[in-house]
This record gives structure tokens, sequence and C-alpha cells, in this order.
């Protein structure tokens, strides 16, 4: 038996920080660290692009007339690198402070 417990009233408090308000040698991971991409010309770089795009990189921006015959094209290896809704939500929390 440990006791006899009581409370009267109990409270919480959330704290936010950004991450310029941490000192300087924290560096805290932004869980983008491992999004690996690449640009690839079309014209000279088609067959890898299909390779690596058949393999689920995603593609992920085009660049259109670098040169008057080719396009440079964007991907990276996970989808989540460019799809925020996959491991969050576009819904604003109630508690979320306004600054």
């Amino acid at each position: 038996v440990l006791g006899n417990f009581q409370a009267s009233s109990t409270s919480s408090l959330r704290i936010f920080l950004r991450n310029s308000d941490l000192p300087p040698q924290l560096d805290p991971p932004s869980g983008y660290e491992y999004c690996l991409s690449e640009y690839l010309s079309i014209f000279n770089q088609l067959g890898r692009l299909d390779s690596l795009v058949n393999a689920g990189w995603v593609v992920i921006d085009t660049i259109g007339y670098v040169n008057p015959i080719d396009t440079l094209v964007g991907v990276t290896k996970r989808e989540s690198c460019v799809n925020c809704t996959l491991g969050g939500s576009l819904k604003k929390p109630t508690y979320w402070d306004e600054e």
C-alpha cells in the first residue's frame, strides 16, 4: 500500500518551439534527410528515367525547354518526400497558435 492520494485540480500546458528557438548545436531531423532526388535529361537518359519510375521513383518536377531538344525531369525515391498528406494531415489542430 502506497498511501492515500487526492487531487483537487489538474492542468496542462503546451509549449511550442520553432527550430530557431533551439540552440545551434541541436539540429532536429526534418524527416527529409533521405529524400534523394535527381534531374534527368529526357534526350540523353530516357531509358534511365523509365527504369527509375518502374522501380517506384516519383516524378516531382519537369523543366521544359532546357535547349531546343531537351527537357529535364526531377525524380525522387520516396513519394512521402513530395506528398505531405502521406505522413500528416491538412487539417489544422484546434490548439494551433496563429502568430
